[in-house]
């Protein structure tokens, strides 16, 4: 294989897939990853690349560039991505759009450095995080018991391993970073199924509570990226006088939204409405937005949306 890179080796992803190659002797081919996808593109073709590693943020606009371009990157059979989920529709995009032998969604974190669950390598639905890795044992448990639940239940995700961080550095000392039993408390919402199979469901602090209902902000993203004129959302929990906290959007519209047919922003709440329960409807509003902020590794910044959020009026 020739794996392109398109990770900071200052990232834990970046690092590890780096040094995944050296040692084992793969071409790996690093690229800026701010670069345009004019550039990776061309980078993809002149080194004949067959694997792109990615965050999904590179992975949405590879595919954007493909679909409005036309270019053909018929070398690339593998696509390896971590650090969130990608909608449903962007997933069934993507393999129309290349012969894939492996698509895999990887989860990880820093604390943990090398990835937690993989997927098989012949695994092509990228909705699931696969199995632990090796020398990784994983353990779901109940958000308020802590104690352990069985398949097909939503808790948060329990790590431990050989590579799991002792602990934080801070100004008055290190601060451990696991428990007693050497389990790291990971701060994401799993759940497996009979088999073992991981499954990712949400970020424990990006749960909004409504009418003291449980909402998922990649659920309502999800939905709102499946109307044909939306290229990418977010959306956020916002404090409401009588609902406690409610669902925001902030929403980027396709350029080639043609003027005049392109939706308001009431017609992007009725359009989530009509497809969910009455507690996930959006009544902190949508809002348009010329642009998502994002970080280095192309994460929305939801923390500054909700600051945002604070200062605009919900219905």
């Amino acid at each position: 294989d020739v794996f392109l890179g398109c990770e900071s080796i200052t990232h834990a992803f970046g690092f590890f897939f780096t040094m995944f190659g050296v040692c084992t002797g793969t071409t790996t081919v690093m690229w800026k990853p701010d670069a345009p996808m004019t550039e990776v593109a061309g980078a993809i073709k002149r080194h004949k690349i067959t694997a792109v590693v990615c965050f999904p943020v590179m992975l949405h606009k590879l595919s954007e560039h493909v679909e409005l371009t036309g270019v053909t990157l018929d070398t690339v059979k593998k696509i390896l991505f971590t650090g969130g989920c990608i909608p449903t529709t962007l997933g069934r995009k993507i393999r129309s759009q290349f012969s894939l032998e492996c698509f895999r969604n990887l989860y990880g974190l820093s604390e943990a450095l090398s990835p937690a669950c993989m997927p098989s390598w012949d695994e092509t639905d990228c909705n699931n995080i696969g199995f632990p890795s090796g020398l990784v044992q994983l353990n779901v448990v109940d958000v308020e018991t802590g104690l352990p639940v069985g398949p097909y239940r939503t808790g948060e995700l329990h790590i431990k391993a050989p590579t799991v961080t002792r602990g934080y550095s801070r100004k008055t000392g290190t601060v451990s970073a696991v428990d007693e039993g050497g389990w790291l408390a990971s701060g994401d919402l799993v759940y497996y199924n009979e088999d073992g199979r991981f499954y990712y469901y949400e970020r424990m602090k990006s749960l909004i509570k409504c009418l003291d209902y449980e909402v998922s902000p990649s659920e309502l993203e999800e939905i709102l990226l499946s109307n044909p004129f939306v290229a990418e959302a977010v959306v956020v929990g916002v404090l409401h006088p009588e609902f406690g906290e409610v669902a925001k959007a902030f929403v980027v519209l396709k350029d080639s939204a043609c003027p005049g047919m392109s939706p308001t922003s009431e017609e992007l709440q009725e359009f989530v409405a009509a497809r969910t329960a009455f507690f996930k409807h959006l009544y902190g509003g949508v809002v348009i937005v010329q642009s998502i902020p994002k970080t280095r590794t192309g994460k929305a910044k939801r923390q500054k949306l909700k600051e945002t959020g604070k200062t605009s009026k919900t219905n």
